[in-house]
């Protein structure tokens, strides 16, 4: 299953300055570590054994890479997997594969470049900066992991999966695909921030710039969502009904009481316990939205959101 994680913040593109068609289109790069004229966008990250081999029925060949032997330099061909776009889901996929995306790629409409995010990770933002200098992106997110529904005595330091960071690249054409290049780590208990970069020279109207790319993933563990509760007060601080909501699927919307005023929720994970107040919104305002974490019967995290109305 491909988990659509925080698909709120996946359309959630952050511009340093107004307007995308600041980006400028580049040349082919002199010193980019993919294909000529491949820019970094952004990672997928994937979740596999330690010793797994990744499937390559769908990857194509494309160019290829020196490669040092015994009997001197050789050129190897060298192997990519093309992503394929939705259009219903707004999302890339990378067949066979199942994974989070994290990046950034670049489209130009009558010439008009244009900035798209995409991010199905948690806590997530792209940031780009467009000055005479050059392009800057920044991107960052965070997946969340936990013990898988049938483990109960899991522990995250004894889990020998792996978490790869494969590099997502760009075409001129717009074309997006990975080449199996990136950095790998073993979760533990979380808290690890995994950041790749990348600099390179273009030409942009006659003129050298550099552009910057750097994407950054932190890997958080979290305990398994016990119960969540949604209790609705009045003006007075009366308690007017308290609601179960279901720990795993889509949560269903929640109706304001007519009397009710604010409304906390609860969540429970093992012995912790988070409140979060939310006052009633007046007419025209903002509808409240909780977001919170939920974990699949493998362990992996996505996000729900409870919607008031």
């Amino acid at each position: 299953m491909k988990h659509k994680l925080f698909a709120l913040l996946a359309a959630g593109l952050m511009l340093t300055m107004t307007g995308c068609s600041l980006a400028r289109e580049p040349a082919a790069g002199n010193n980019a570590e993919s294909g000529d004229g491949d820019r970094f966008v952004g990672v997928y990250v994937v979740r596999d054994g330690r010793d797994a081999i990744l499937d390559r029925t769908n990857w194509v060949d494309y160019g290829s890479v020196a490669a040092d032997t015994e009997w001197g330099q050789i050129d190897v061909p060298r192997q990519i997997l093309v992503a394929e776009y939705e259009e219903e889901d707004r999302s890339y996929t990378f067949p066979g594969l199942e994974g989070f995306e994290l990046f950034a790629v670049t489209t130009y409409e009558d010439g008009v470049p244009c900035t798209s995010s995409f991010n199905s990770m948690g806590d997530g933002s792209v940031h780009v900066t467009a000055t005479d200098a050059g392009n800057s992106y920044e991107l960052s997110g965070t997946v969340y992991y936990g013990a898988p529904l049938d483990d109960p005595d899991y522990d995250p330091w004894e889990d020998d999966r792996v978490w790869h960071m494969y590099k997502v690249f760009q075409m001129e054409d717009g074309t997006v695909y990975l080449d199996g290049s990136g950095d790998a780590c073993n979760g533990g208990a979380g808290g690890v921030t995994v950041t790749q970069t990348e600099t390179r020279t273009a030409t942009a109207n006659g003129e050298e710039e550099e552009v910057y790319t750097k994407a950054a993933v932190r890997l958080e563990y979290v305990e398994r969502l016990i119960s969540l509760t949604v209790r609705q007060y009045d003006a007075d601080g009366r308690l007017l009904q308290s609601e179960e909501l279901p720990v795993e699927g889509e949560l269903p919307a929640v109706n304001w009481l007519p009397e009710a005023a604010w409304c906390v929720v609860e969540e429970l994970r093992g012995e912790e316990g988070k409140r979060t107040a939310y006052d009633r919104p007046a007419e025209g305002e903002e509808p409240v939205f909780h977001q919170v974490v939920l974990l699949d019967d493998e362990g992996l995290g996505y996000g729900a959101g409870i919607q008031f109305e």
